[in-house]
């Protein structure tokens, strides 16, 4: 009989226990928010976890560094255009001079200060700055590129980029020396000087000569705002994208770290009345006697 005394405390002391355990589980999920606090709650839904939480901070750090890059991007597309926009003035300007290359010399002035006031615009345009970068600087966006008289450039050739697909940069700035031409051996600014000048000096052979170099120059710029376009539209998707993952990769991460807050009172209440019963059989069976267990 002492013997079976001895094994029913024990039971009623595990019952207990394991009453005890639940309810603080429930009780700490409640408070905590969390169904999985240690590895050892669920050691797959675990690994899994970390994966999710690795792979989350690398989309949104690409997310964060394609919203940064956008606004250059977009102001740079624009900026492009309005250059092509100048250089197509100046360009029309020189196409009259060129036929009335006899003209009076008022009228050589004229058009001569229409080419000068497109240089303007593309020198604006060239320094214009974004977020307090420069567009046309390279990576050292916080130099001013063109300065002078004549225009110099004192950016690099190195566009800045981002990475928005594990290890594939993307470039999102076009250089000064792309703008200028300074790859083929061109000078976008010396050829508007040089055909201001033949305009004014009423030099047929110069203004067609600026004419072929500046529509050159300008095929250039055309072709430097599509392929900006192009990857504008390739990171806005590729935006798209990141948020549509982030947004699963959070789902999934709440499904296996956060509680159901409604679930989770229902357990505590569960667990609550467990530990009262358990309480209950205690006490009843720790006030019986061998007379008791006789009977």
């Amino acid at each position: 009989m002492r013997i079976t005394t001895w094994m029913t405390h024990q039971q009623r002391l595990a019952n207990l226990q394991n009453t005890e355990m639940r309810l603080n589980k429930a009780q700490n999920q409640v408070s905590s928010g969390l169904k999985l606090e240690r590895a050892s709650d669920n050691p797959t839904g675990a690994v899994e976890l970390l994966t999710i939480q690795t792979r989350l901070v690398e989309r949104e750090q690409q997310g964060a560094s394609i919203k940064g890059a956008l606004p250059l991007m977009k102001a740079t597309e624009s900026s492009l255009g309005d250059i092509s926009n100048a250089l197509l003035s100046a360009r029309n300007a020189a196409l009259r001079a060129a036929n009335t290359a006899t003209g009076s010399d008022a009228d050589r002035t004229a058009l001569a200060a229409q080419i000068q006031a497109a240089q303007r615009t593309v020198l604006q345009q060239a320094n214009m700055k974004v977020d307090q970068r420069y567009l046309y600087s390279g990576t050292k966006s916080d130099v001013q590129p063109f300065t002078g008289d004549p225009v110099t450039y004192a950016g690099n050739s190195s566009a800045l980029k981002i990475d928005v697909t594990d290890g594939n940069p993307i470039e999102i700035s076009v250089t000064g020396k792309q703008l200028l031409g300074s790859q083929s051996g061109s000078d976008l600014f010396a050829n508007l000087k040089s055909l201001e000048q033949a305009v004014r000096a009423g030099d047929s052979a110069g203004i067609q000569a600026g004419i072929d170099k500046l529509d050159v120059d300008r095929n250039r710029v055309i072709n430097l705002r599509g392929d900006m376009g192009s990857r504008l539209n390739y990171l806005e998707m590729a935006q798209e994208g990141i948020d549509k993952e982030v947004i699963l990769l959070q789902t999934r991460q709440s499904d296996l770290r956060d509680v159901d807050l409604a679930e989770a009172i229902v357990t505590v209440k569960l667990a609550e009345n467990g530990q009262q019963a358990a309480l209950a059989m205690a006490s009843k069976i720790g006030g019986m006697s061998l007379l008791d267990y006789l009977r």
